[in-house]
């Protein structure tokens, strides 16, 4: 960002004029690269949070770190999203193991994903959830699409 304020500011206010033109292009998008490494870190790249639902220790919530939740933000987020009720009559909520919750980092509706104890690793149901992915400490269970 620097550098691309002293391009703004003209050449002689930094001693510009020594460096080719070519190398000026190349320093500005080796910062632009730079800060995007950065936010594809901060967004991506960062570990998920999982905490014990509230009512029921044995069910895992998994938040991803696109939602940037901490650990009562997502054990709250999970126990709304299980305080609605199983999404289909395939299972019972006490089959359920785990649940991974992923949104995009600025908002809009949630992804859950739904993992029974007899099959740990495959994902038995995907809901996507009308409700922000932050509610408040308040908010009503979210309502499935239909």
């Amino acid at each position: 960002m620097v550098l691309v304020v002293a391009c703004a500011a003209g050449d002689r206010a930094l001693g510009w004029g020594i460096i080719a033109p070519m190398a000026r292009i190349g320093l500005v998008v080796l910062g632009v690269l730079l800060v995007a490494a950065a936010v594809a870190w901060f967004v991506i790249l960062r570990p998920g949070v999982s905490v014990a639902a509230s009512e029921d220790p044995d069910v895992t919530i998994e938040c991803t770190a696109s939602l940037g939740l901490d650990e009562d933000g997502c054990r709250g987020l999970g126990d709304a999203v299980l305080a609605g009720g199983p999404p289909t009559t395939t299972f019972e909520l006490e089959d359920v193991a785990r649940i991974r919750i992923d949104g995009g980092p600025f908002g809009g509706d949630c992804r859950v994903e739904y993992f029974l104890g007899r099959y740990p690793d495959e994902v038995a149901w995907t809901q996507e959830v009308r409700a922000e992915c932050r509610p408040p400490a308040d908010a009503p269970a979210p309502t499935a699409r239909s």
